[in-house]
């Protein structure tokens, strides 16, 4: 049976806009997102929230924390460099967007290789965990788009996306965020080997650059390897950042420049954080 990892979570709903040289917008812009399972909805139709996170737009960088690890994540799309601050274990680590293609195209060859090798093996199981691992290297949706309901849909044998769209007028702010969408759908992958391909997610934020004004205010993924997996994540925006974001900015700037935190490279920061999740 195929391992669904919790990083699916960031991977396949970080609904969150490529990298271009153009200043994020200096109004600030508040996400707030829920993760909520789907598939263990109870007879109310309430499902269990398994993931929250916060993600800042300020002055030209993007902060998405993550409060059940600790983890914040600073990206400066014009720099093209992401910075990981793990306030949990006092750690910090470094990442060119060169350096994250280079470690995708990598493990990119080797997934080929792994899908040719079930290929081979034939039977039932190999071929649909085949089949899984083939379409996020290379994704292929039936699209379509509600004008009425301000939805998209994308649906695959594999994998569907529902997403509920609201009215959003601000054409670099969605740009940016969609850029900063597409970094952190390839940032997850590469902080956990084990989890998904950012394909997918990829195609969707392209889909939705060509929506006009609208923002994904809710965006539902559908996995079908050998079990139904429903996960979805829901965003609340604020085109303003109140004064405990701010606090937590400048907190995290002065981690970001202090001694506090230890740097490490980002082979040996992924290291121990992977070791310590399989504690």
């Amino acid at each position: 049976m195929m391992r669904i990892p919790g990083k699916l979570i960031a991977v396949a709903l970080a609904c969150l806009v490529g990298m271009g040289s153009a200043e994020v917008s200096a109004q600030g812009l508040r996400m707030a997102t829920s993760i909520h399972d789907r598939s263990r909805e109870d007879s109310t139709g309430k499902a269990p929230i398994v993931s929250t996170s916060l993600t800042l737009f300020h002055n030209g960088r993007i902060y998405d924390y993550v409060p059940a690890t600790g983890e914040v994540v600073i990206s400066d799309l014009n720099a093209q460099r992401f910075t990981i601050l793990n306030t949990t274990r006092m750690l910090k680590t470094t990442l060119e967007s060169t350096h994250i293609l280079r470690l995708l195209e990598s493990r990119e060859s080797d997934a080929h290789q792994y899908v040719s090798e079930l290929q081979r093996k034939g039977d039932t199981s190999s071929l649909r965990t085949a089949g899984f691992v083939a379409f996020q290297l290379q994704p292929r949706f039936q699209v379509s788009y509600d004008q009425a309901s301000a939805s998209l849909t994308m649906k695959s044998d594999v994998w569907t996306y529902d997403v509920a769209t609201a009215d959003w007028k601000d054409a670099e702010q969605r740009e940016n965020y969609l850029a900063w969408a597409d970094w952190t759908a390839r940032l997850n992958y590469v902080l956990d080997p084990q989890s998904l391909y950012p394909a997918p997610r990829l195609a969707l934020n392209n889909q939705l650059r060509q929506v006009s004004d609208r923002m994904p205010v809710s965006v539902d993924v559908h996995l079908f390897p050998d079990r139904s997996v429903h996960l979805q994540a829901v965003h609340k925006y604020t085109q303003k950042l109140d004064a405990s974001d701010h606090r937590r900015i400048a907190e995290w700037e002065s981690a970001l420049r202090g001694s506090s935190l230890k740097a490490l490279p980002f082979a040996k920061y992924q290291e121990v954080v992977l070791v310590s999740h399989r504690d």
